[in-house]
């Protein structure tokens, strides 16, 4: 991996000044989801998140490959791109409410809505 492609990843993508837009949806989105996968690995730290982890890095890193087979752990950053689609032509740090009704930016919405998917759908190594 390049450092170009390195540092967007760092800063380009999850730029809490960039407008949403249709072109650079997927990318926001997977590089959301590989935020929360790694806060989620850190609160967890099994084998299985170790390996979602590095299975989404693969899937982004060879999205664009032909005849690649993305993994099951794509669907993670599948959840986090839907959810920023219904917010194209706003910022990442522009508030919404949340559930229980307190102002949060776009972001952290996001990153919660995928930790709850993550709750909900990854299964838990014994």
């Amino acid at each position: 991996m390049g450092t170009t492609q390195s540092n967007d990843r760092r800063n380009g993508w999850l730029s809490k000044d960039g407008v949403i837009t249709a072109e650079n949806v997927r990318r926001k989105g997977e590089y959301t989801a590989i935020c929360a996968v790694k806060g989620r690995l850190g609160y967890e730290g099994t084998a299985f998140m170790q390996e979602t982890y590095r299975n989404l890095i693969r899937d982004m890193d060879h999205f664009d490959d032909k005849g690649y087979a993305l993994t099951d752990s794509y669907d993670i950053a599948q959840e986090a791109i839907v959810f920023l689609c219904g917010y194209i032509g706003r910022k990442l740090t522009d508030t919404v409410t949340d559930r229980k009704g307190e102002p949060v930016t776009i972001l952290k919405a996001c990153f919660l809505h995928v930790n709850a998917y993550l709750c909900r759908n990854i299964r838990k190594e014994k």
